[in-house]
């Protein structure tokens, strides 16, 4: 159901943040699903279960971020992250370059993907204006309603256009509306906390 899509979505967005059980518990209560902190560490748990390859990936990532100083994006863009673990000591300062380390390499190879997707369209949809790309979303302007073939092309542009090869398939699912309203509910608040708390340490 809705309410069970949507504490999925945001436990997944807490796990490529590292979010802990109290931050998780915090973020989904915000966003109108009353968790306590046992609650959030159970979720945390079962995608920890079923998802162990994930994390195995997560910690190559932080050992490789210490080793080398910093992780790429699958465009070759750098984070350095060498200062975050230059004083072990101080575990606040290592805890953050961590969740940097695979937030960067997340987040930013979403990024490198989306901005190749607009260009794509771009060059083969001229007539669609980019506005706007707000995480996960590209947003254009038209001035006449576009057709299905042309959101076929604009959702080809979005994956296959992209010129990654991924083992799993990417999805995006173009549609027209009149305003941002009608987008229909996101889950912005539970995903500015995290990329707020990631930012901070």
């Amino acid at each position: 159901d809705d309410d069970r899509r949507g504490i999925g979505k945001t436990v997944n967005y807490g796990v490529g943040y590292g979010a802990g059980p109290g931050k998780l518990a915090q973020v989904l209560s915000l966003e109108g699903y009353a968790t306590t902190r046992d609650v959030a560490k159970g979720y945390l748990e079962g995608v920890r279960g079923f998802y162990p390859r994930f994390y195995r990936w997560a910690e190559g990532r932080k050992i490789q971020a210490k080793e080398s100083g910093g992780v790429n994006t699958m465009a070759g863009r750098r984070r350095h992250l060498r200062g975050q673990f230059a004083e072990l000591a101080s575990w606040k300062q290592r805890m953050y370059g961590e969740r940097q380390a695979v937030n960067s390499d997340i987040q930013g190879s979403a990024a490198d993907i989306i901005r190749r997707g607009m260009v794509q369209v771009s060059i083969r949809v001229p007539e669609l204006k980019p506005l706007a790309q707000i995480h996960d979303e590209g947003i254009w302007e038209y001035l006449n309603t576009p057709t299905p073939e042309t959101l076929d092309l604009v959702k080809w542009c979005m994956t296959e256009g992209t010129g990654f090869k991924m083992r799993v398939p990417l999805v995006f699912e173009p549609f027209v509306c009149d305003t941002w309203a009608e987008k229909g509910e996101g889950i912005e608040s539970a995903l500015e906390l995290l990329e707020e708390e990631a930012r901070i340490g």
